[in-house]
């Protein structure tokens, strides 16, 4: 799906919902298992420190896990690296169930931590893509699912646990952790144009990001030779200060005819009524302090 400007809407809210089951598991599970710390203890004959690291380790490898996230998804996209992170954050949490020993319980929450990092980095990512003006409500909604599964789940947890036994209960969690697999499912493609990354493909270069926004200054090639590498940079401050209050929407027919004599570089730029109203801007107020300057010499 393609699109100029970003929906604001739409299919994003399902967006919004993934998020929302994403943030609820990768956070609230980990938090949860602190409800099990007794029956840890007792299973593994552990200190209060060597216990702690079985959830500490799925929240450090959650933060860990979103950098290799990252670079995963470059290559296979986020759908598919979400779908992985909720295996893993399944597997990791089944070997958590059916430890013997602590470290066995430590792996698995490795394992888990890092499916969690490969989910969350996705879902944060994704959401921003959906909206622009509400996006602020969109991730509002969605890290709601932080709070509202925290409280929910450490309950649900200590009565699966009081009813199943430590053990099943985890695997019942390791379950609801595959879901997800059911929120990457709902990451549809979506590009904005200008926020796409081109490929050159006569040289393999990436051209880079360009994002087509409204702003005062647009995305020029010509801005490069603005940087007046030999002009007196106090001049060119004050000039720059006083243009950001003095921006004129339009300009006099006159201005295409001016030859910028005191700044000769600045005549390969060919900037006529159709450039950037702030570059024009820029430049007149410059000329204006260059002038004065000259004229009380």
């Amino acid at each position: 799906m393609r699109y100029k400007v970003p929906p604001e809407g739409g299919w994003g809210w399902m967006v919004t919902v993934t998020a929302f089951l994403t943030y609820a598991i990768v956070w609230a599970v980990p938090r949860s298992m602190s409800v099990l710390f007794d029956a840890f203890q007792l299973e593994f004959h552990s200190t209060n420190a060597a216990t702690s690291w079985i959830t500490s380790l799925m929240f450090g490898f959650l933060a860990c896990g979103t950098l290799p996230g990252s670079v995963l998804t470059s290559a296979l996209g986020p759908r598919k690296t979400m779908m992985i992170g909720g295996i893993l954050s399944c597997i990791g949490t089944v070997i958590v169930s059916q430890s013997t020993s602590i470290n066995m319980a430590y792996l698995g929450s490795a394992i888990a931590g890092t499916g969690y990092g490969f989910a969350y980095c996705n879902a944060t990512s994704q959401l921003g893509i959906y909206f622009d003006r509400k996006r602020s409500w969109a991730y509002g909604l969605a890290s709601l699912g932080s709070p509202a599964c925290g409280m929910l789940l450490p309950l649900l947890l200590a009565i699966m646990a009081e009813s199943y036994g430590w053990s099943s209960a985890i695997l019942i969690v390791s379950g609801f952790c595959l879901n997800l697999c059911v929120g990457a499912a709902l990451l549809r493609p979506v590009v904005v144009e200008g926020d796409e990354e081109m490929q050159d493909s006569a040289n393999g270069r990436s051209v880079g990001d360009k994002r087509d926004t409204q702003s005062l200054c647009a995305p020029d090639d010509d801005l490069d030779s603005l940087m007046f590498p030999s002009v007196d940079s106090l001049l060119f401050l004050k000039a720059m200060s006083r243009s950001a209050s003095n921006i004129r929407s339009e300009e006099d027919e006159s201005d295409k005819q001016i030859t910028y004599t005191s700044l000769p570089h600045l005549n390969q730029l060919g900037l006529n009524r159709g450039g950037s109203t702030y570059k024009q801007a820029l430049i007149n107020n410059y000329r204006k302090t260059v002038e004065n300057n000259n004229n009380i010499g």
